[in-house]
């Protein structure tokens, strides 16, 4: 049994074989540069597709275990890597696999989907009409499997035996594509960064004990600690008398606008005087290369700034802009103990709030090596995260879809903030030499599609093609 209470110890051996029935790709990334995310649907009898996930569960599928023994292994071979996969289903998928209704997931953004989010009461978001959505995502999506991999020929390889097995069993599927974006920083090669150009993947909680204490170690921790239980992302099985886990997965498409966002930073740059550098860190919370706009120095020489909070950074209410402004974007998605000072909710329930981001970027940046035009579209991030419950997302998106939090008038988030279309949208407050100055940035990110998921334990898919619990 794992206590979910607290991060997880690895070493001990209870752990580690629980831990054999939980997917991979939860508790910390899968790491690889590339990835095929294969959205499917299943024909009207469940009976092949259940087979095929019961024969996928045991054959193909990475457990968290195999998972961190594929770390060690890739350490050992100095950079050898092996093929990852990782599979969760819809809600509309439990009830397509006949799955009993006592058995399924209950969350009630996960029943309702991702289409009808705004149909539970609480946390109301801006998605575009699914209208809007690429045509694969407006249709109903049953499962989506995730493989990964470090060699994009064995990758694409499997994909192609995937995808003849599910032709196989009648299966609808379409596929997106992911691959890790890399930037030289001076000092800092091959940093991984989002399409505008950040680092990214800086501040992710940690659940494995030794993970925790190796950033703890490199980066310090007495301004932000980075631990999370286990339970901030693993939640307990419907499943009588046995200890199993699996957790909510959010899935959505984020086509970037480049070329507006960098236009908008030298707008922003102009009105402030300020340099387009400086304009951008004060938008997303950072520096390009992960520096903090507070002193987070780290304790070794080149490790991700992560040590600090917004204590020190707290103006007047009603006043949006300090030095890192209410509306950036890593001030909006990880407030840093705002929670518990505006809005009088304790500093426990901010934690718990966190998510576990698992995103990779899409689409091809040639410019940034031949200095070309940003492009306008065609490139984004396939965000996905996971989470005990689906309110960890729903709070934290509708935060940056509105413009009341953590108080009235902070302002939207301009990175990945959705405004309504029939909304008057205020411009946010720029801090600058002359004082505060209105400005709007928005609207840079289209949500082009996505749903909502659950990945469950192994040992639930691998007995899938026994017959229907009831």
């Amino acid at each position: 049994m794992l206590n979910l209470n607290a991060a997880l110890d690895t070493s001990d051996p209870a752990v580690l074989q629980a831990l054999g029935d939980v997917q991979g790709n939860i508790l910390k990334g899968h790491g690889r540069d590339h990835s095929a995310h294969l959205f499917i649907v299943f024909a009207p009898d469940a009976k092949p597709a259940r087979a095929w996930l019961a024969k996928t569960g045991r054959e193909r599928i990475t457990s968290a275990a195999g998972q961190l023994a594929q770390t060690v292994a890739f350490r050992r071979n100095k950079g050898v890597g092996e093929a990852f996969a990782c599979l969760a289903l819809s809600a509309r998928g439990y009830v397509a696999l006949g799955v009993a209704e006592s058995q399924r997931p209950a969350d009630p953004f996960f029943v309702k989907g991702m289409k009808r989010h705004n149909q539970v009461e609480l946390d109301p978001i801006n998605d575009p009409p699914v209208s809007e959505w690429e045509s694969g995502f407006q249709d109903e999506v049953h499962a989506m499997l995730l493989l990964a991999d470090d060699d994009k020929e064995r990758l694409n390889a499997n994909v192609q035996q995937v995808l003849g097995e599910l032709r196989e069993i009648g299966a609808g599927v379409f596929v997106e594509r992911g691959d890790k974006l890399l930037f030289d920083f001076p000092g800092r090669p091959g940093v991984e960064i989002e399409q505008f150009g950040y680092q990214d993947g800086i501040s992710n909680p940690q659940m494995i004990v030794a993970d925790l204490q190796k950033e703890r170690a490199e980066r310090g921790f007495d301004n932000w600690d980075p631990e999370a239980p286990a339970g901030l992302v693993l939640v307990q099985e419907k499943s009588a008398g046995t200890e199993r886990y699996g957790s909510y997965f959010v899935f959505r498409k984020l086509e970037q606008n480049v070329k507006a966002f960098d236009d908008g930073i030298e707008e922003l740059a102009s009105v402030l005087d300020i340099s387009p550098r400086d304009a951008g860190a004060l938008a997303v919370g950072r520096h390009q290369d992960g520096t903090a706009l507070f002193p987070a120095a780290p304790i070794v020489p080149g490790a991700g700034q992560n040590n600090f909070n917004f204590a020190s950074d707290r103006p007047p209410e009603g006043d949006a802009a300090g030095v890192c402004p209410f509306h950036s974007h890593i001030r909006r998605t990880n407030p840093r103990g705002d929670i518990p000072h505006y809005v009088g909710a304790p500093i426990e329930f901010e934690r718990s709030m966190r998510i576990a981001r698992r995103g990779i970027t899409y689409g091809a940046r040639p410019d940034l090596e031949t200095g070309g035009e940003a492009p306008s579209s065609g490139v984004g991030l396939l965000f996905m995260c996971h989470q005990a419950q689906l309110r960890q997302f729903s709070i934290q998106q509708n935060g940056s879809d509105h413009d009341q939090f953590p108080f009235a008038g902070a302002g939207f988030e301009g990175l990945n903030g959705q405004a309504a279309l029939n909304t008057t949208i205020q411009p946010q407050l720029w801090p600058s030499r002359g004082g505060m100055r209105p400005h709007l940035l928005m609207r840079f990110v289209k949500m082009l599609g996505g749903e909502y998921f659950f990945t469950p334990s192994l040992p639930f898919l691998r007995e899938l093609d026994s017959e229907p619990r009831q």
